[in-house]
């Protein structure tokens, strides 16, 4: 299903379902990033971040170049390098 509020990863997609989706797009509106707090809109559609953790999920809008569409299930990810 083509999404035409905002972007929306596969997974996600997958993990929601279309009657979820559908509740975000109703009720999710773009105002500003939630990563840099500048506003949404003048740069193509926001990108829809899900954070899910412990049986709750948060959804946010991002720009693209912020943070790209994605469903986070509150792992943490690090650097290579290691101490």
């Amino acid at each position: 299903m083509a999404d035409s509020k905002f972007r929306i990863d596969p997974e996600t997609q997958k993990r929601l379902g279309s009657q979820v989706l559908a509740d975000l797009r109703a009720n999710l509106w773009p105002v500003d990033c939630q990563t840099c707090g500048r506003p949404l809109g003048r740069w193509g559609k926001p990108s829809l971040e899900v954070r899910a953790q412990d049986g709750i999920a948060t959804a946010s809008l991002h720009h693209q170049r912020c943070r790209p569409p994605a469903w986070s299930d509150g792992t943490v990810a690090t650097g290579g390098g290691g101490i």
